[in-house]
């Protein structure tokens, strides 16, 4: 459904359906109303545009803020992370291949990259223990194996087409947050020890306390409530709420399908039955007798 959103805009092709909204045709329509109907809707799209390309090159800013990362960020030289990151890989089954790398430019795992995943670990995963480490990779890979990075991406474009619908971005931010419950919940479903996948959730979210989130990143303290995430971790109940989500999805589809197919009718001028016009008394040939009479008849 969040592909038929994302799609929505090819849609304009196929036929409309017209809708009269009353009150739009009891008032007669002048010339300038309509004219001013007509502007309205050539600058309508033009300011769409503007704007959806103003979202999209923010998400160009963000790919290649996130790139120069990446470039920047250098191998892990650690033989301990390296066995790690693979045993992580065979308890996923994941068979897409994925890196690990240091960067200095974020206090927070994050993962990113559709085509080649990339774990970036902070400086300090140097001092982690076996445990936290082990616990961060996982979930890292887990949004690999779940390919949430393609949701993220998916969400941010229909976002930026979508911009005017204040659904679509409570929807995307909902989304976000579900896919960091969902990736717990894999995780565990895996074998993973929920005491310790706890602990290291809550030291990655405190040295990541005044981080920003960063765009077509994935980050383990993200944007999911961390309380909730402990309270369904330490109570073994680990779901989300498909029937919100339903919703969201169901309203924002329906919403955008309306922008899509339903084009309401311009204003129509009301017709004068011809009983009841009223001949124009100033016609050329009156025009003209007038201007030919004589003044002063009488003389």
């Amino acid at each position: 459904m969040f592909l038929l959103i994302l799609a929505s805009p090819l849609l304009i092709m196929l036929p409309k359906y017209k809708v009269t909204v009353p009150w739009m045709t009891e008032v007669p329509a002048s010339t300038a109303a309509v004219g001013s109907f007509q502007n309205a809707s050539m600058l309508l799209p033009m300011a769409w545009g503007c704007i959806a390309s103003l979202l999209i090159g923010r998400i160009l800013l963000n790919r290649f803020a996130i790139h120069r990362w990446i470039k920047s960020s250098v191998a892990v030289d650690s033989k301990e992370i390296t066995e790690l990151h693979a045993e992580c890989i065979q308890l996923l089954g994941l068979k897409q291949s994925t890196r690990v790398r240091y960067s200095k430019q974020i206090k927070s795992p994050i993962v990113t990259g559709l085509i080649k995943p990339t774990i970036l670990l902070p400086e300090s995963a140097r001092n982690w223990s076996s445990d936290t480490t082990r616990m961060v990779l996982l979930h890292e890979l887990g949004h690999v194996s779940r390919r949430d990075l393609w949701l993220s991406m998916a969400a941010h474009l229909t976002c930026a087409i979508h911009w005017f619908n204040p659904l679509v971005w409570i929807l995307k931010k909902r989304l976000i947050s579900e896919c960091e419950f969902a990736c717990d919940a894999h995780i565990i479903s895996r074998g993973a020890d929920a005491k310790k996948y706890i602990l290291a959730l809550c030291d990655v979210a405190q040295a990541a306390a005044n981080q920003k989130h960063t765009a077509l990143a994935l980050a383990m303290a993200g944007q999911a409530p961390l309380r909730r995430r402990v309270d369904q971790l330490l109570s073994g109940n680990i779901s989300q709420s498909p029937l919100l989500v339903g919703l969201l999805l169901t309203v924002t589809a329906g919403s955008t399908l309306a922008f899509t197919l339903v084009r309401p009718e311009a204003p129509r001028a009301m017709e004068i039955p011809r009983a009841i016009q009223v001949e124009d008394p100033y016609n050329p040939q009156e025009v003209q007798m007038r201007l030919t009479a004589d003044p002063f008849p009488a003389n």
